[in-house]
C-alpha cells in the first residue's frame, strides 16, 4: 500500500529478476465510480503481456481511489487527487532500488485521461499509450475528457491512441477530429498514432490480447528508434 495526501493506494508491481535495461511500465484503468480497477481484463492483458514481453524491468499497475482496496481520503475534487496520486505512484516506482530510470505509460478509458497528465510532470516517461480515450459528450460531461486530451500536446513524447470503430464511449468522428487537430497543430507536439480497431466497442470483449499485441509492438517500435535517435 502507498499513502498519498488523497488516498491509501492498492500497488501490484513485478519486477524481472532477469532485468537487462531499467524501464518501468505504469498501467492506469477506468472510472473507480463505474466499477474499473486493476482487475479490469483490458488491464490485466495489458500487464501480464508487459511482463511477458521483456521489455521492462518494472511493471505497476496500482488501483485508484474507491477501487479495491484503495481507500478514499476527503476531498472536495473528482479529478485532481486521482492525478495527483499518479504522479506519486511514478515516483515511488522510480526511486525503488534499482528502479527505473524510464517510464512508459498506459492508460485505459479514465486512465488514459489521467494519465495524460503524466508526460508534463515527468521527464522520465518515453511513450503514451490511450486505449479507448472517453471523448465523446457524456463521457466529457462526466471526466472533463477533453481537458485531459489537451495535455497529450505539452510534450513531444510519442503517444499511441488505441479506439474502436464501436466506441459509444468516443464516437469515430470525434476522435478522429481531435486527433486531426493535434496533428494540425504548430509547432507539432510530437507523433501521436491512432489505431483503430474495427467492429471493437469500449470494452475490446474478446480480443484483449490482440490489442496488447499492437500496444506492445508499437512500445517496440518507440524504443527502438529512441535508441537510434541516441547512438
Amino acid at each position: 500500500m502507498l499513502e498519498t495526501p488523497n488516498s491509501i493506494l492498492e500497488l501490484d508491481i513485478y519486477e524481472n529478476p532477469a532485468r537487462t535495461v531499467l524501464r518501468g511500465v505504469l498501467i492506469l484503468h477506468p472510472w473507480a465510480k463505474l466499477g474499473g480497477s486493476m482487475e479490469d481484463p483490458t488491464v490485466i492483458t495489458q500487464f501480464r503481456a508487459a511482463i511477458e514481453s521483456g521489455l521492462f524491468s518494472h511493471v505497476c499497475r496500482y488501483n485508484m481511489r474507491g477501487a479495491g482496496a484503495s481507500k478514499t481520503k476527503w476531498t472536495k475534487n473528482i479529478w485532481d487527487p486521482d492525478i495527483q496520486d499518479m504522479l506519486l505512484v511514478a515516483q515511488h516506482l522510480l526511486q525503488l532500488p534499482n528502479g527505473p530510470k524510464e517510464l512508459v505509460v498506459i492508460g485505459y478509458s479514465y486512465g488514459a485521461c489521467v494519465a495524460a497528465n503524466l508526460m508534463e510532470h515527468v521527464p522520465e516517461v518515453v511513450a503514451y499509450v490511450a486505449i479507448g480515450f472517453p471523448l465523446g459528450g457524456m463521457a466529457n460531461l462526466a471526466l472533463r475528457s477533453r481537458d485531459h486530451w489537451q495535455h497529450l500536446a505539452d510534450t513531444p513524447v510519442p503517444k499511441l491512441v488505441v479506439q474502436g470503430t464501436r466506441d459509444k464511449f468516443a464516437p469515430m468522428t470525434t476522435i478522429r477530429d481531435y486527433a486531426q487537430q493535434y496533428h494540425d497543430m504548430q509547432p507539432a507536439p510530437g507523433p501521436l498514432d491512432l489505431e483503430i480497431v474495427d467492429g471493437a466497442d469500449h470494452f475490446f470483449d474478446g480480443i484483449w490480447d490482440m490489442v496488447a499485441e499492437k500496444v506492445l509492438a508499437w512500445i517496440q517500435k518507440q524504443l527502438d528508434a529512441q535508441q537510434v535517435a541516441g547512438a
